[in-house]
């Protein structure tokens, strides 16, 4: 009996575990902002890929080098998605569904206060959100 509870309660864990890692967003400092690297799905086109991130087609063109046509992005191995106030949420929205939260894995010479500013959050709320104590931090964190 203990088992058969046991499964079922692990079952539902291992599967959000799986779910999280798959629908995680990261992203990487380019030219002092945050940008998200993506790989186009099959006959994706460049206004697509815009709706799905909210971005504007002129930005996402322009950090690419695209043309403005429905050219389809799937033979690309990676795009830029730059991350800025278009598709930043200030208030909370109706379908939590469509808002993911962006990862970023720190680099050696980072530090907290240059993290904060580029992402547009006090330094103390990134230490709340991450469990640390202080400032300091690993490489990879």
């Amino acid at each position: 009996m203990y088992k058969i509870i046991l499964t079922i309660l692990i079952f539902p864990l291992t599967f959000l575990s799986f779910a999280q890692k798959s629908d995680s967003l990261f992203v990487n400092l380019r030219d002092d902002d945050f940008a998200i690297s993506y790989k186009p799905k099959p006959h994706e086109t460049i206004f697509t890929v815009s709706r799905r991130f909210h971005i504007p087609v002129a930005t996402l063109a322009d950090a690419n080098g695209f043309a403005y046509d429905q050219q389809d992005l799937s033979g690309r191995s990676k795009i830029i998605i730059p991350i800025g106030d278009y598709n930043r949420y200030v208030i909370t929205p109706l379908n939590p569904h469509e808002v993911r939260p962006l990862y970023y894995k720190a680099q050696s010479r980072d530090n907290l206060r240059r993290i904060s500013q580029v992402a547009q959050v006090k330094q103390s709320t990134i230490q709340q959100w991450n469990n640390m104590t202080d400032v300091a931090f690993t490489k990879g964190q």
